[in-house]
């Protein structure tokens, strides 16, 4: 792809990189024709885009620059490498002189929500097998040092490949590239999701994708979050780290099931899981599971799904 760009980027474009090793151009649409919306967001809209003169659909977050900058925020190269079958690959990364671009594989399949709303019979198995795959992409992503950040059910989408269901890890890059302030900005859109350590001013690390996968798999089981009130009120649960399974939900969840999600919402992240202890864990390893119906989980998490579609209508 850098050869198909030279000559864009042998423009006179002066401009200052925000990201090392970016693809600097005059407007997008000099390199890619723009086609429809996928999502809007409060941070940035994700649209179908073609390389010009080619058929492949890409997918492409365009976010809008805020404030000056002079030197490189950071290198877009480690993200640029990473290649593997559990993430949606990010392809380019092109700069305008008012937005960012980041360019990845399309994913033409439902994210991790959705499928849990289509599953004719929703169990345990089913999420076990979905979580064995995010921990395999984390694996590798954390082997290179690299770290998620944003590991929402809508970050993580489904595609069917030989009639087999693979998941796919996306929205990697904006974490990896961004800057303190802007991760501040995400723990303050998504409150429910934020590790007690980003609360404390630390930054992202393999532990806080953890935190994370625990708060997700909380959900999917229960259909609820574990922490619930104002901003501030979540924010002081997370740091008291006090989780309830006292909603009847919980009454139709293995008590491997309980254990995995207890051992990710350590405070002290020293004790949380890693990687290579929640492949070690019953609830990922075992191939009987109790053969409960998680149907009430499933009910809230479909009126979870179309109160949020209803919300992006109405933004549209």
């Amino acid at each position: 792809m850098v050869e198909e760009h030279q000559q864009n980027q042998n423009l006179s474009i002066e401009q200052p990189r925000w990201i090392g090793d970016s693809t600097i151009v005059h407007q997008f649409e000099d390199i890619y024709d723009l086609d429809e919306l996928i999502n809007r967001g409060q941070f940035a809209d994700v649209y179908k885009c073609r390389l010009k003169n080619r058929q492949t659909i890409r997918a492409v977050k365009c976010i809008s620059k805020r404030g000056n900058r002079k030197t490189p925020i950071k290198n877009a190269s480690h993200v640029l490498q990473l290649d593997h079958p559990n993430l949606v690959v990010v392809r380019e990364i092109v700069e305008s002189p008012s937005h960012i671009y980041i360019v990845q594989d399309y994913v033409n399949g439902p994210n991790l929500f959705q499928k849990i709303t289509q599953i004719e019979v929703y169990q345990e198995y089913d999420l076990s097998k979905y979580c064995f795959q995010i921990l395999k992409g984390l694996q590798y992503m954390h082997e290179r040092k690299i770290y998620h950040g944003k590991l929402h059910g809508e970050n993580i989408l489904i595609r069917d490949i030989n009639n087999e269901q693979k998941i796919c890890l996306v929205d990697y890059a904006y974490a990896n590239l961004c800057t303190h302030d802007a991760i501040s900005l995400l723990v303050n859109y998504s409150p429910s999701f934020c590790a007690p350590e980003i609360l404390r001013g630390e930054s992202i690390s393999a532990s806080t994708d953890m935190w994370q996968l625990g708060i997700l798999i909380f959900f999917c089981l229960s259909g609820k979050y574990p922490f619930h009130g104002t901003q501030k009120e979540i924010f002081q649960k997370i740091l008291n780290g006090k989780i309830e399974y006292s909603s009847l939900e919980w009454d139709h969840v293995s008590i491997n099931g309980r254990n995995f999600v207890t051992n990710l919402l350590k405070v002290n992240s020293r004790n949380r899981l890693t990687i290579y202890q929640a492949f070690s864990q019953p609830w990922i390893n075992e191939k009987v599971y109790r053969s409960e119906n998680l149907s009430q989980a499933q009910t809230n998490i479909i009126a979870y799904q179309t109160e949020k579609n209803n919300l992006n209508t109405n933004e549209i």
